[in-house]
């Protein structure tokens, strides 16, 4: 695994998306697993959720799509690690994967426990709403059902930027994109300024802060002068 971690570890989180989309074409199941394992754990370190980059879309075929649903908690487990290291599970045993570090071993067998997937992360992980929003796996049903809406909200976001683009047009499609992007972290984050930031980041590798969210909502919400349309 340290050879696939290095050659990973060295790519922007551009370059990594890119490989997300030839992941599919490894030559054998056990390739496709380690390289998208890799690539996961690498956007994690860019301060990315792989949960964001379309990694179902990775898949081509029916046997990929069964390796990354057996995969897709070592995959949340790392981000969350490495997300929140001072997070503090109940499970005292599966707090050491917080408080030491990642252990691919505990964290497989974390997997293999005959527990329901609600009561790992309700009660033995304990992971807050606000966590699950970067979750593959360990996202519960309220979580999916807050996520899956935001999608097309932020798309009608995007058009409505856009149509504003006729009267304002220094609003450009990449303005309008941005925009959009900020209104479905705004609304998965439950209008906190603080946390569409983070939200954001996880998204999409870029930095923002609290001030900055507050004023693209405040120019999506409000009339917008012509001096008004920077990000």
């Amino acid at each position: 695994m340290i050879g696939i971690d290095e050659k990973f570890g060295q790519l922007p989180p551009s370059d990594l998306a890119e490989k997300l989309q030839a992941i599919h074409r490894a030559p054998k199941l056990d390739a496709f697993r380690l390289f998208i394992f890799g690539a996961s754990k690498a956007l994690s370190n860019h301060g990315i959720a792989p949960r964001w980059q379309g990694l179902w879309g990775a898949c081509d075929t029916d046997e990929q799509v069964k390796a990354l649903r057996a995969d897709a908690h070592l995959i949340d487990l790392y981000w969350l690690s490495i997300t929140f290291p001072k997070h503090r599970p109940p499970n005292k045993r599966w707090r050491a994967l917080f408080e030491r570090g990642f252990d691919l071993e505990l964290a497989l067998s974390i997997g293999e426990r005959q527990l329901h997937t609600t009561r790992k992360t309700a009660q033995e992980l304990d992971l807050s709403p606000f966590q699950q929003l970067g979750c593959i796996h360990f996202c519960q049903q309220a979580a999916k059902r807050k996520i899956a809406p935001t999608y097309d909200r932020a798309e009608t976001a995007f058009k409505r930027e856009i149509a504003r683009a006729a009267t304002i047009p220094q609003i450009t499609e990449e303005t309008a994109r941005y925009r959009a992007q900020i209104w479905q972290c705004w609304l998965l984050a439950d209008e906190s300024p603080t946390k569409t930031a983070m939200i954001y980041k996880w998204m999409t590798g870029c930095n923002t802060d609290r001030a900055t969210v507050k004023r693209t909502i405040d120019r999506m919400t409000s009339p917008v002068s012509r001096r008004q349309v920077e990000h």
